[in-house]
């Protein structure tokens, strides 16, 4: 049998632990300005890659001075996307795209993508409720 002491000395150490899980979970907003909205147009599309817990975009950008930049965009967890209908067939490495999301805080070239327009002029909507995919307008 556990004494007192060692039965509220596991009941504090799970306490931590436990808390400690809680607050691993980060806000979006601790890296992303949720008030700007930035589109990337002309995106080269190197690959999407569905993961938990944050699923990510990566693409290349040409700047004005003709340097490529490789840019990450954030989204949700591949269970969420599968759940929304959004698998890895949506984009493949080389397509031309248009990045819609909010710009990270740190001035990186990392966003969290709220949406994306396909080749097809489809937009493909990561977060809120409606249906993920909507086709273009004929």
């Amino acid at each position: 049998m556990l004494s007192n002491v060692a039965k509220r000395t596991v009941v504090t150490f799970i306490s931590c632990i436990a808390t400690g899980a809680v607050f691993a979970h980060h806000s979006a907003q601790v890296y992303f300005d949720s008030q700007k909205l930035m589109t990337i147009e002309n995106a080269v599309v190197v690959s999407l890659v569905l993961v938990n817990p944050h699923s990510q975009l990566i693409f290349t950008v040409t700047s004005a001075t003709g340097e490529t930049v490789e840019w990450k965009a954030e989204t949700g967890s591949q269970n969420a996307l599968r759940r929304k209908g959004i698998n890895r067939d949506l984009v493949q490495a080389g397509d031309v795209v248009t990045v819609i999301g909010n710009p990270s805080r740190s001035g990186k070239p990392y966003l969290r993508m709220r949406q994306l327009i396909l080749p097809n002029g489809d937009s493909v909507n990561f977060y809120g409720g409606g249906p993920a995919i909507t086709p273009a307008e004929s």
